[in-house]
């Protein structure tokens, strides 16, 4: 296992690239402690205990649909049944908490300019992430980079049928696609396609080093961006 931080080595190899996909929270936007703090504050009727345990899980699973989350939560942590109103009614509220914390969350360094360079340079960029559909539709709108993506999608469908479909609408073959992820679930959706996947930031590092692939792993984009359009 190889784990390549060299940004010339990774700008070469995106040259061969025509198809890029990225997963939102701590890809695009420095967002993923935001979701952590609205998982706490959920689950803090259920005592301190419970929420150490629903952020650690959270922290832990990157990318799973919050519905998913819920499930499990409430399953295996608090131990009380949760039909599908309670799932939803969940949803909602989170989503009420998170929304416009993550409009107006910084970007991870580097990314509007990475993805204006690479539309420049020809890519087709797309967007697969575990928030729902509509509520990143409409909190990219917000953040003005919606233009950037030729598909933008969400839950409840998983990484994997996203990103499947993504790379079917856009006919582009897998070995000529690339995942930038931070979470386990974009490296499981990216290696089960046979897609090239490239690891953002610190929290994908250790999957990245337990795997016997060589993967390329990048802080954000800053060293990645004046190599983009050479």
């Amino acid at each position: 296992m190889t784990i390549t931080t060299d940004v010339t080595k990774l700008a070469q190899r995106l040259k061969s690239k025509q198809l890029l996909v990225f997963d939102f929270d701590g890809v695009l936007a420095d967002s993923v402690e935001v979701k952590t703090t609205a998982f706490a504050r959920l689950y803090e009727p259920y005592g301190a205990d419970i929420v150490s345990r629903v952020v650690s899980h959270h922290r832990d699973h990157g990318g799973m649909p919050r519905f998913e989350k819920f499930r499990i939560y409430h399953r295996e942590f608090v131990g009380e049944p949760l039909d599908e109103p309670g799932v939803v009614a969940l949803a909602d509220a989170f989503s009420k908490l998170v929304k416009q914390a993550v409009i107006a969350a910084p970007e991870i360094p580097g990314a509007r300019a990475a993805l204006q360079n690479f539309c420049n340079a020809g890519k087709l960029c797309a967007l697969n992430t575990g928030t729902p559909e509509q509520e990143i539709i409409d909190i990219v709108e917000r953040r003005s980079v919606a233009d950037y993506f030729v598909k933008i999608l969400g839950a409840p469908a998983s990484k994997n049928e996203n990103l499947e479909k993504i790379i079917r609408d856009c006919a582009v073959p897998a070995e000529r696609t690339a995942f930038f992820g931070d979470a386990r679930s974009d490296l499981d959706a990216a290696n089960s396609l046979g897609v090239e996947f490239i690891g953002i930031g610190d929290w994908i590092r250790p999957e990245l080093v337990s795997s016997e692939r060589n993967y390329f792993s990048i802080p954000d984009y800053q060293e990645l961006n004046p190599l983009i359009l050479e």
